[in-house]
């Protein structure tokens, strides 16, 4: 390939290798005319009519019908003779084969109205005086089926045929016909001209034309030289010339000029090998339209010595691609490896009138050596210059000249491209690269080489300047780029494949600059490419855009950049954009922000005046803490269904956020509204408030469905009035107050009428001294809170929230300029400090009372019994509070002299009460209780509330000071202590129904001494340890001290101590009834009746049965002695019999007195009285005695010391 290129003359002066081929048979033909055939001969019809007529010797006339085919032996003309084919038409075509040996010479005329195949494998030429003259002339050495050509198949094939094509002669089609060359080898030496139709020469072994549009022709090359030589002319007005082969040498003219008013045509070059242009002329120009299209494509492609190739036009320049297409991007045209552009080659796609100029791109995927002149000029009378690129993938040798020059125009555009350019303050040793008047530089061409250019030289130029850049492109630090050319309608353009560094200043006049990093026209593109700008950019109302195009790098701008009223675009889109360094950006146009991240670092700000569009998700942060965003005026929009996430503060001075996405304040972050001014939110655009709002002047007007999500804290500051309200009332925005909305303001805050306003499990807290006005009533539902010592100006409907008159755990006066409706489920909230400190509720006007009342003293005081509190006033009170948390420890409401006061007075400090209003009688629900809480150890329980049905203990511990209730009580599995006494009504009943039932009742029962009373302990342990006044049914475990006034019935376990294995005495002030399953557990743990031992005493008739169990307590310390006496039961009259249980080695004797029962000890461990009686009790209704013996030793002793002589007595021994 170095040879190929070094036989450049750098001046122009030398040529490439012209690359003929030894066309040993075409010299063969040219032999004397003695010897060469007169006109065709040998003719066999194939298809089709055919007739052959000789009007004179020098004539041969056939005419044929469409689609005629035949076969020939041979098929030449000699000199002076013609061959005229007559045919219906120009759309009518003969297929001639030769099926003999010999070439076919044409050396005079051949003639016809209509399409002429001639296929002939032995070859082809036309002779010097030659003359063709048909409608369509299609030669080929290779051959064509039958069926192809019936049906109309341009497919042309023969993989073993090296026959060639050789035109020295004139050819012409008229019309729009087609003059097509196939052969291993085409070679023109003279004249093929068309009118407006198509030319092409194709070489190689089988070739397909679907159409003669160069894209629809394939073309299979076996070697090198299968090639096109054309030394001659190709002319086509207008229309299109194609040139197909593995390789191509034009030195001649290959024309499709435009000669009537029109646009001109297209010129194809391609080849699979080398396509070499040398002193040739290739045009497709136009005087009156359109320059045409020209590719010279190939592996290689050459415009070697004095080559000129024009598609200019009057009204436009055309295209010339050499090599390749913009950036060898097209994938339609193929790329040449390697490019060469000689000195005095010169490509024109210039307008040449009033028009823009061309496109021409000089293009190699390996390297381009560029020496030549490429015009794209904008025309004389009107018109923008063109475009050029000169570029080399792998490499670019730049020494020519550009020209996109426009007289009454926008200079045009030049791309090349090194791996990095550097402009720098002095002249660069690059600065002869950027020539022309409106240079560029572009991806590619100079792999591994570096450009330095000087700004002077970038100053001169006018119109667009585009740097592109392999990997970085660096403004060198203190130089200023001063583009006083580049006006409205000029772009600068950066362009690196990875970094842009921007350390010196860079001004324009108005145009626009784009800095692309990481760009994807790089052949390797970073992928954390990057801006970083230093210095100060000026547009001066020019758009600015700098973008990372998606790579992981970031934009850095450390200096102040200015678009005045134009576009800024900063997008890195995996990256972020970040502020630092003190730098404010002041946007007063559009400025575009997509990127992960928007930092404002060390106390850098970003002001908007103008139209700030957030295009995807992005946080907004400080990682410094100092920077800040401010919308001074303009638009913030965000693109719908994205979130800007605000991590920092804003500063809102006036404006409009609007978009259809969310603006997130984080919870860390806030916003400020300052500025007496609206600030709107607008179109479906959500904020999410989750940090901290401040308002302090001005009004928020929610438009057009916007919403705003208070889900942090909104507040009132200052001392103007505010409004929050819609100026869309057909379609307001919606204020969802979530969290907290505190007006802290002296002046009056005010929420519109007009505004959807919804509150939703939130607080609004009133500061002393602020107001705040609602244009629709304030609705509290569950979870909501309104709290404070201000002024609410509207209604309030306490649906299921809470108010809280000066706060929680504090005390104030909160005003409601309007009227107050608490429903059942509502909660108002009272806290008590003092005798005069504690909380209070004016309404202005009716005060709807219902649900719960809760009231707390704080602050360690302790309120004193009857004192009055006025914690209510209204014009009118309308209910009372019903629900739960009415009136806790101990407060109840007072009568009062005047309507519109509510008071409480505190009764009983400890006090709880049951509340029954849900009709829910269970004792373990803690929502029955007027604490909202299960009673706690030491309460006073008031249930006198509940007058029917039965209250119910399932559950729990409960350890009280004193009970009052109104309706019976069931203890199904709780553990009840009563340490007071307990009231209760008449026929009040207690019932315990579990075995994990348990019931202590330590001070009076029923002391009142209602009728029907009765205690019911079916199952479980009952201690009854006071005085107490009911009738006792006891089937488990009673444990009894002090006094049962009633009838007291027992067949489980009956004690007369508090508990097991404790003493005491009981009182039955009525009758004992004891049954056979009854037994009586007697604990001795002294000699004195109750404190010493258990001792029942019954006032009324004592019923026996059942067992009595005699436990000795031996660690308390009493020593047993024979002869200690016990009075188990005292009694006015008794029945009945009872067995005696005594422990293992206890003995005693039984002794039934008019009164009383009692036991004499005549044994105990290891002592014995024998002659003591112990075994018969004389009863008065003659009951039995049981005794209970250890064995049948103690019964024959006990019977032999028996003195008893009373034969009506009987011992049972059991």
């Amino acid at each position: 390939m170095s040879d190929w290129i070094n036989k450049l003359d750098r001046k122009g002066a030398g040529k490439a290798p012209v690359l003929l081929v030894p066309f040993l048979l075409l010299c063969a033909l040219l032999l004397p005319a003695a010897v060469l055939h007169a006109n065709p001969g040998g003719a066999s019809v194939v298809r089709g009519q055919v007739a052959f007529t000789r009007p004179d010797a020098a004539t041969f006339n056939i005419t044929n019908s469409p689609g005629a085919i035949i076969n020939w032996q041979q098929f030449s003309i000699a000199p002076g003779e013609t061959t005229r084919f007559i045919q219906q038409g120009a759309g009518s075509a003969v297929l001639n084969r030769v099926t003999g040996q010999d070439p076919s010479r044409i050396l005079g005329s051949l003639q016809s109205n209509g399409r002429v195949f001639l296929i002939n494998p032995n070859g082809v030429i036309f002779g010097q005086n030659a003359v063709v003259n048909t409608a369509g002339l299609i030669a080929s050495t290779l051959d064509i089926a039958n069926r192809d050509f019936i049906n109309g198949r341009l497919h042309f094939s023969d993989l073993e045929n090296t026959a060639d094509i050789l035109n020295r002669g004139f050819i012409s089609a008229s019309g729009n016909g087609e003059v097509v060359f196939v052969a291993p080898k085409v070679r023109n030496e003279g004249v093929i001209q068309v009118e407006q139709g198509s030319i092409v020469l194709a070489a190689g072994q089988s070739v397909s034309l679907s159409s003669l549009n160069y894209r629809n022709i394939e073309f299979e090359v076996q070697a090198p030289d299968n090639s096109v030589v054309n030394l001659g002319k190709m002319l086509s007005d207008g229309g299109s010339i194609g040139v197909f082969a593995g390789s191509i040498h034009n030195s001649g003219v290959v024309s499709a000029n435009a000669v009537s008013v029109d646009n001109a045509g297209n010129i194809v070059f391609v080849a699979q090998n080398d396509t070499v242009i040398e002193d040739g002329t290739v045009t497709a120009s136009s005087k009156t339209g359109r320059g045409g299209t020209i590719h010279i494509l190939g592996e290689r492609v050459g415009l070697f010595g004095k080559t000129v190739v024009d598609a200019s036009g009057d009204s436009g320049g055309g295209e010339v691609l050499v090599g390749g297409d913009y950036q060898g991007a097209n994938p339609a045209v193929n790329n040449a490896k390697q490019t060469v552009v000689s000195a005095q080659s010169r490509i024109n796609v210039d307008a040449t009138g009033s028009g823009n100029g061309g496109r021409a791109v000089v293009w190699a995927d390996g390297s381009t050596d560029y020496r030549g002149e490429i015009s794209a000029r904008g025309g004389s009378l009107g018109g923008d210059g063109g475009f050029v690129e000169v570029s080399g993938k792998q490499g670019l040798a730049f020494d020519g000249f550009i020209d996109t020059s426009a007289i009454n125009g926008r200079v045009g555009s030049i791309l090349l491209d090194p791996d990095n350019i550097l402009i720098q303050t002095a002249p660069g040793a690059n600065d002869g690269n950027v020539g022309g008047t409106a240079p560029n530089i572009g991806f590619g061409d100079n792999a591994g080489t570096d450009y330095v250019i000087g700004v002077a030289v970038l100053e001169a130029l006018v119109g667009d300047i585009t740097l592109q850049a392999e990997v970085d492109i660096t403004l060198q630090a203190g130089a200023t780029l001063n583009l006083s050319n580049q006006g409205s309608g000029d772009t600068v353009t950066f362009q690196a494949g990875n970094n842009i560094l921007i350390a010196g200043d860079i001004s324009l006049a108005g145009g626009n600059l784009l800095l692309s990093a990481a760009d994807p026209g790089a052949a390797a593109i970073s992928a954390s490419g990057g801006i970083t700008v230093d210095g100060q950019i000026s547009t001066n109302d020019g758009d600015l855009a700098l973008n990372t195009n998606g790579s992981a790098g970031d934009i850095v701008i450390n200096n102040t950049i200015d678009a005045g009223v134009g576009t800024i675009d900063l997008l890195a889109t995996n990256g972020d954009v970040r502020l630092d360094n003190g730098t404010t950006l002041n946007n007063q146009g559009t400025l575009n922000l997509n990127a992960q991240n928007l930092l404002l670092e060390n106390a850098s700000e970003l002001v908007n005046n103008g139209q700030l569009n957030i295009i995807e998700d992005i946080n907004i942060d400080s990682t410094t803490g100092d920077g800040s965003m401010t919308l001074s005026s303009g638009v913030l929009s965000i693109a719908a269904g994205k979130v800007a996430r605000l991590n920092n503060q804003l500063t809102w001075q006036s404006g409009i956020i609007n978009g259809g996405g969310t603006f997130l304040v984080a919870g860390t972050a806030g916003i400020n509204l300052v500025t007496v001014a609206d600030h709107i939110v607008d179109g479906l655009t959500t904020i999410d408030n989750q940090g901290t709002v401040n308002m302090s002047t001005g009004t928020l007007m929610l438009n057009n469905a916007s919403v705003f999500d208070n889900n942090g804290r909104f507040v009132f500051l200052g001392t103007a009035n505010m409004l929050i309200d819609t100026q869309t009332a057909l379609n307001p925005g919606i204020f969802n107050n979530r969290q907290l909305l505190e007006s802290l303001t002296t002046g009056t805050a005010s929420i519109g009428a007009g505004l959807t306003y919804t509150h939703s499990a939130a607080t609004v807290d009133i500061a002393s001294g602020s107001t705040l006005a609602f244009g629709a009533p304030l609705v509290l539902d569950a979870g909501s809170v309104l709290q404070g010592s201000g002024e609410l100006i509207g209604d309030v409907d306490n649906t299921a929230g809470t108010v809280r008159p000066g706060g929680e755990s504090a005390t104030g006066t909160l005003s409601i300029t309007g009227n107050y409706n608490q429903q059942p489920a509502g909660r108002l909230e009272i806290d008590i400090a003092g005798t005069t400190d504690y909380d209070k509720l004016v309404v202005s006007s009716t005060a709807t009372l219902a649900g719960d009342l809760t009231v707390s003293e704080i602050n360690g005081y302790e309120a004193s019994i009857s004192t009055d509190y006025d914690f209510i006033t209204a014009s009118i009170i309308n209910g009372a509070f019903s629900g739960k948390n009415i009136f806790p420890v101990g407060f109840e409401r007072a009568a009062v002299p005047t309507a519109g006061i509510y008071r409480i007075t505190d009764r009983a400090n400890n006090t709880i009460f049951f509340d029954n209003y849900s009709g829910n009688l269970e004792w373990n629900t803690a929502s029955n209780w007027s604490t909202g809480q299960l009673p706690l150890a030491g309460y006073d329980v008031d249930a006198s509330s509940v007058t029917a049905g039965t209250m119910l203990i399932s559950s729990g511990d409960y350890d009280i000071n004193s009970l009052r209730a109104a309706t019976s009580m069931e203890n199904s599995g709780g553990r009840l202590r009563v340490a007071g006494d307990v009231s209760v009504p008449d026929n009040f009943s207690y019932t315990q129904t579990d075995d994990s039932a348990f019931t202590q009742f330590d001070g009076g029962f029923n002391t009142g001494s209602s009728q029907g009373v009765r205690i019911n302990n079916n199952r479980g342990e009952l201690q009854l340890n006071g005085n107490t006044v009911a009738d006792v049914d006891n089937q488990s475990a009673l444990y009894a001290t002090g006094s049962i006034t009633g009838n007291v019935s027992s067949s489980g376990l009956l004690s007369a101590g508090s508990g097991a294995g404790e003493t005491g005495l009981l009182t039955v002030n009525g009758n004992l009834t004891l049954t056979e399953s009854s037994v009586i557990t007697m604990d001795i743990a002294g000699r004195e009746a109750g404190t010493g031992y258990d001792s029942i005493v019954v006032n009324g008739s004592l019923q026996q049965a059942g067992d009595l169990n005699v436990l000795v307590n031996e660690s308390s310390g009493y020593i047993a002695a024979i002869g200690d006496s016990f009075d188990v039961f005292r009694f006015n009259a008794s029945s009945g019999s009872i067995a005696i249980n005594p422990e293992s080695g206890y003995v005693y004797n039984a002794e039934l007195l008019p009164d009383r029962l009692r036991l004499v000890a005549t044994a105990i461990p290891g002592q014995f009285l024998r002659d003591t009686q112990n075994d018969v009790v004389t009863f008065l209704d003659m009951m039995h005695r049981y005794l209970r013996f250890e064995s049948i030793d103690d019964i024959l002793r006990r019977l032999e010391n028996s003195r008893d002589e009373e034969t009506d007595k009987t011992l049972i021994c059991s």
